[in-house]
């Protein structure tokens, strides 16, 4: 299955961070997590952020000049989804 174009600068991301040739967009995503967690990073719930925030943080990152320059439009939808695995 072809990529997007978008997807295949989230390959090639991943193939700069693992320095594996042939590494995969879901390869970028584990270190990320990897890291994450070997750096002790803490949730979004350890700062107080809880689900009754996601509304407010949802509308104000679509209206934010760094979500413009996302590569892929994140729907609400979406977001959410990335706040509740966050927290």
């Amino acid at each position: 299955m072809p990529q997007s174009p978008s997807l295949e600068r989230y390959a090639e991301v991943a193939r700069l961070m693992t320095g594996k040739e042939n590494a995969s967009a879901s390869d970028g995503i584990a270190m990320v997590k990897d890291l994450t967690k070997m750096l002790n990073i803490p949730a979004l719930s350890a700062y107080g952020v809880t689900k009754k925030d996601f509304y407010v943080i949802i509308d104000k990152s679509a209206a934010a000049s760094s979500m413009k320059g996302n590569p892929v439009k994140l729907t609400s939808q979406e977001l959410e989804e990335v706040l509740t695995l966050a927290l």
